[in-house]
């Protein structure tokens, strides 16, 4: 495991001016939303330190109890966390 892990996310990863993906190492989804901490971040309409995610056509609440990988794809940004929340 990088150092720069820990339980409930990472410490950092930061995207420059070209594109950055980070994929996460396969999980078992333990069911509620995903949610982001998008620091100044254009695509969203808030600064939140917890953002949800959503997806038009999909629930990932339908996914609990299933092994998935998260695929982060970002330009000028940092990730700072990201954890399931139960609601």
């Amino acid at each position: 495991m990088p150092a720069f892990e820990r339980k409930e996310g990472i410490a950092s990863i930061r995207a420059g001016d070209s594109d950055c993906t980070l994929v996460t190492r396969p999980l078992v989804w333990p069911g509620g939303r995903l949610v982001i901490n998008p620091q100044e971040c254009a695509a969203f309409t808030d600064d939140a330190v917890r953002h949800e995610v959503k997806w038009q056509s999909a629930d990932i609440k339908e996914l609990a109890g299933e092994t998935i990988r998260l695929e982060f794809s970002f330009r000028n940004a940092d990730i700072f966390a990201f954890l399931a929340q139960e609601g």
